[in-house]
């Protein structure tokens, strides 16, 4: 007999613009699509992340690999004895002493649907209970209005609640920008703001790193519309741009990641008095998908 954790929702979606006599084929190192202006093609996959080569067919080749990462939330079980802050609804914050995310789940497999479209499965076993969990589908495709590349991540329920914390980013990376540790994010989708990697202005802000663990924290951003860098030569723009607000930043030299779901085992007692814990109907943690145009 099935339960309700047994049951999938089954999303049926019509394109009435999509060409139907596309053919699929399995994806391969090497495959490619492109439009009119680019080709991206599949160049690489170590199972922790996919890696592509973008060409605008003259001058200029780009590598860059896309990921889907993990924050795992620090979490104080002992609140009424040691005064530290846990990540919650209003707060953000990893484990103590974590500088960089875990891989959240793995590039599986691929799909190739004609010349524009790719679909990329990440999933994630559980080696106590051989369950695929943590699972994605990342379809990527040409955004001629905007000409830009459009990943729409459709990230599944993240796994129930145990020790741990789940805050999970889609992640970009750009082989060989150096940014200056420098970049821009949008002030309520208007003014873009320069933002500088463990810089204020006005105040040290180094000094607070190590006896507040604001390395990550304090490097996240509001963002409403899109994510800038420039290469210091001038010569190179990034930009990653998403569909909804959400948290994000550039923690390393070309990278860009946004924050698209968490489900958290505590609370930040700032106000909320419960966890961090959004389920659908059935009980599951709610499925987040998001598009990002890079």
């Amino acid at each position: 007999m099935l339960g309700p954790k047994d049951i999938a929702l089954l999303k049926l979606q019509f394109d009435a613009a999509s060409d139907l006599t596309v053919t699929s084929k399995d994806l391969e190192v090497g495959d490619s699509i492109s439009n009119n202006l680019v080709t991206l093609q599949n160049i690489d996959a170590d199972n922790s992340l996919i890696k592509f080569s973008l060409s605008d067919g003259e001058s200029s080749t780009d590598s860059f690999s896309f990921s889907l990462n993990w924050w795992d939330s620090n979490i104080n079980y002992y609140d009424q004895w040691f005064d530290i802050q846990n990540s919650g609804d209003y707060i953000f914050r990893p484990k103590i002493g974590t500088f960089e995310p875990n891989v959240y789940s793995r590039y599986s497999h691929g799909k190739k649907h004609g010349d524009q479209q790719m679909s990329l499965y990440f999933e994630k076993v559980n080696n106590m209970t051989n369950e695929v969990e943590m699972k994605a589908i990342v379809h990527v495709t040409f955004d001629e209005e905007l000409s830009a590349i459009k990943f729409d991540v459709d990230l599944d329920s993240l796994p129930g609640l145990t020790t741990h914390g789940y805050e999970v980013i889609a992640k970009w990376k750009v082989d060989n920008f150096d940014n200056n540790n420098t970049f821009y994010t949008d002030s309520n989708g208007l003014e873009m703001q320069k933002r500088v990697l463990n810089y204020r202005p006005t105040w040290n802000f180094t000094e607070s790193l190590e006896k507040l663990n604001e390395n990550v924290t304090g490097n996240y951003y509001p963002v409403n519309s899109a994510i800038v860098m420039m290469d210091t030569t001038g010569q190179k723009v990034l930009s990653v741009s998403n569909d909804r607000s959400q948290g994000g930043s550039s923690l390393e030299m070309g990278a860009i990641e946004f924050m698209q779901n968490r489900r958290i085992p505590a609370r930040d007692y700032r106000g909320m008095g419960e966890w961090l814990n959004e389920v659908d109907a059935n009980g599951n943690g709610i499925r987040v998908p998001a598009s990002y145009y890079f």
